[in-house]
């Protein structure tokens, strides 16, 4: 070995005297926060895992336990979102517009997904338009994430009936749709000037 090589081995093995402390301090930190991650992710997958089971099992058998399940175990997951996208739509049909409600707000606040945030949303101000509070149903439509021309539908009809700024709106979505469908919708609206669905 020449001196080259034994200054060089010599400087490199000071440097890790000098540092061990740090160096084991960053290896220590980056094997803790791989750990994190690995349980989380670990974590994550029973919860997924025991909401899969208790969706499949709801699905079978429908029923207010299983959907106090979903709400207190398992908030965040898709498939409590799925459960109570449907428990709303049973609510309503019951007459129980205020349960109704309750549940697409729980959506809102606890879906991950903006999609679904957002069917949770348009259903909400159509509930709201349905107890006559225009007010509320245009404050869900501001949070929808996607604007789309049936967005514009359902915030038309939170307007006024007869009034320009309900016609605009509705000729807005009119000209944004390609769809024959939402076309005759608004043309109904704005001709009829009735409340659609």
């Amino acid at each position: 070995m020449n001196n080259e090589d034994l200054t060089e081995e010599l400087y490199y093995q000071s440097v890790i005297k000098r540092y061990f402390k740090h160096i084991m301090l960053t290896v220590g930190l980056i094997t803790s926060l791989a750990f994190i991650y690995e349980s989380k992710q670990y974590f994550d997958r029973k919860q997924t895992d025991a909401a899969q089971t208790l969706y499949e099992l709801y699905i079978v058998q429908p029923n207010s336990v299983s959907i106090k399940q979903f709400i207190t175990k398992h908030p965040h997951t898709l498939q409590t979102q799925l459960v109570l996208l449907q428990e709303a739509h049973n609510q309503f049909y019951k007459g129980q517009v205020e349960s109704a409600v309750e549940s697409l707000i729980f959506v809102t606040k606890n879906c991950q997904d903006k999609g679904l945030t957002d069917i949770a949303l348009l259903r909400l101000a159509s509930l709201y338009r349905h107890q006559g509070d225009n007010e509320k149903a245009q404050e869900a439509l501001s949070l929808v994430h996607y604007e789309s021309a049936y967005v514009k539908i359902q915030h038309a009809l939170t307007l006024p009936l007869y009034s320009d700024e309900r016609e605009k709106a509705l000729h807005e979505a009119y000209l944004e749709t390609d769809s024959l469908y939402l076309q005759h919708m608004i043309t109904v609206a704005n001709n009829d000037n009735i409340e659609i669905i």
